[in-house]
């Protein structure tokens, strides 16, 4: 069963049933923007990675500095 966005956000639920993601096939949607839950904790993840790495190469050049 399909909830609409809106009776979720009625609701004050932070996620809801949509329609299937394009990507991944996920059905699972945030409230807030309508973006897809495992899209979004993919893209999170990576950025973290990124992040992380790109902190980790800052210090190295400073400390060789």
């Amino acid at each position: 069963m399909e909830d609409s966005r809106t009776e979720a956000a009625a609701r004050g639920d932070g996620k809801y049933l949509g329609k299937a993601c394009r990507v991944c096939g996920c059905e699972m949607r945030y409230t807030v923007n309508g973006n897809c839950v495992d899209c979004s904790a993919k893209h999170a993840k990576a950025y973290r990675q990124r992040t992380a790495e790109l902190l980790r190469r800052v210090k190295q050049q400073r400390a060789s500095a």
